[in-house]
């Protein structure tokens, strides 16, 4: 009765899909309709590009006998979502004309939640896709694109969700939800996503990243980091043109031709979203309009080796005559700086350095966005060089004292001082 088969037209699924067996078989135990009556709701996040979407599309793909209707929808602001809700409509037998104001939209929009709440109606399936400008509460919805997007969950307590969003702010507005994160690709796997753009690798009848005759695939993949969007397009890129691994490395290493790498690769790609430079500025703007100095702080972090930063080492860059007024601020205290942290590991730009988590990293991705980011606002506004240099000087200026001073506060800051000046050496 209320069964309504898959279909695939407006869905972002790519060709192949590599690994997260453990991430599905999660997905399986926390949303298979036998394994509960009510509502479960599952928010995967994670940082932009790290598969989010396609491990929601390739779970409901795999798995879309064990429910009676899955269906995918926009989230990324509260029109596209109405729109995805209401294009359903005829699917569900509904003969509704084309919705022609606003309100018409959110009224059909209303009806496809009205019939997932019918009782018996418990074993569909919704994938929020991209929810990444939605509040935790009404009141917080400060942007105009903002949106509550516990408005649009079906009130009736069943069904399985699916929310993917890079904010993990998000599952605070919605009842009852399992936040899962999203890592990066491990290694082996890594590779082989690089394979499956053609990349040669491996010795005939090998499948091991042990048995690799060139090196370069192994040495790409690790520099990227396990970042399936990173490595799709660089992966794309060396099919396309011919690329030795080790060549696009080089390049990718070369701030001079870091962009030039991402042009015109998303139809290539597989991903529908494959503007690497794009996602990463989207998930930057999002930071920069709720918070300047968070903001400022990523890009300050990535003058910086990316493996380990604590708050001292920021503290002795700060020369009080120079300082920039929003890292005055933040450095007051080191529970307002890391308040200001927390902005930034809510979009997983910046997350605990383990095994004390007593200092963050960043993902090498990440920062080589963040320096391409200094350099490009230096060209469009000359204004602008003037702060950033602040922002290098300031980092320069703390690395050389950290190593200096040799403090003895936390074990091994002497040995991560010296990787914060290889790493600074390394970009001048």
């Amino acid at each position: 009765m209320y069964h309504v088969p898959l279909d695939l037209t407006n869905i972002p699924a790519i060709k192949q899909f590599i690994g997260r067996e453990g991430d599905l078989d999660h997905l399986r135990g926390s949303l298979f309709p036998m394994t509960s009556s009510d509502q479960k709701i599952v928010v995967l996040h994670g940082l932009a590009g790290i598969g989010k979407t396609q491990l929601a599309i390739h779970f409901a793909i795999s798995c879309k006998d064990a429910f009676s209707a899955v269906f995918w929808l926009n989230a990324a602001t509260r029109e596209t979502l109405c729109q995805s809700l209401a294009m359903l409509l005829p699917r569900l037998g509904h003969n509704e004309n084309e919705p022609t104001a606003k309100q018409d939209l959110e009224q059909q929009a209303r009806s496809v939640l009205k019939w997932l709440s019918k009782e018996g109606n418990s074993k569909w399936l919704l994938i929020y896709d991209n929810a990444d400008q939605c509040s935790a509460a009404p009141t917080e919805q400060i942007f105009a694109t903002s949106y509550n997007i516990a408005e649009f969950i079906p009130p009736a307590n069943q069904g399985s969700i699916i929310i993917t969003t890079r904010d993990m702010k998000l599952s605070k507005s919605v009842r009852l939800s399992q936040l899962y994160s999203v890592q990066r690709l491990p290694t082996e796997q890594a590779v082989q996503l690089l394979m499956s753009y053609g990349v040669p690798a491996l010795r005939a009848g090998h499948q091991s990243t042990t048995r690799l005759v060139d090196k370069g695939p192994l040495t790409l993949a690790d520099r990227l980091d396990g970042l399936p969007l990173a490595l799709a397009v660089a992966g794309a890129y060396i099919q396309e043109t011919g690329t030795p691994p080790g060549k696009y490395l080089e390049m990718y290493s070369d701030s001079r031709s870091w962009a030039d790498l991402f042009e015109n690769t998303e139809a290539n790609c597989q991903y529908p979203n494959g503007d690497l430079i794009r996602t990463f500025r989207l998930s930057y703007s999002e930071v920069k309009r709720k918070s300047y100095p968070a903001a400022q702080l990523l890009l300050l972090l990535s003058c910086f080796d990316n493996r380990d930063v604590w708050y001292d080492l920021i503290c002795n860059g700060i020369n009080k005559v120079s300082r920039p007024t929003w890292l005055a601020e933040i450095t007051t205290s080191e529970a307002r700086f890391r308040r200001t942290i927390g902005e930034l590991r809510n979009f997983c730009l910046v997350e605990r350095t383990p095994p004390d988590n007593d200092s963050f990293s960043m993902h090498p991705v990440v920062q080589d966005w963040c320096r391409h980011q200094i350099k490009l606002e230096e060209e469009k506004v000359a204004d602008q060089q003037g702060e950033n240099e602040l922002l290098t000087t300031t980092a320069l200026r703390a690395i050389l004292k950290a190593f200096r001073l040799r403090p003895t506060v936390r074990d091994g800051n002497y040995i991560s001082a010296f990787s914060h000046i290889q790493s600074e050496s390394s970009e001048q």
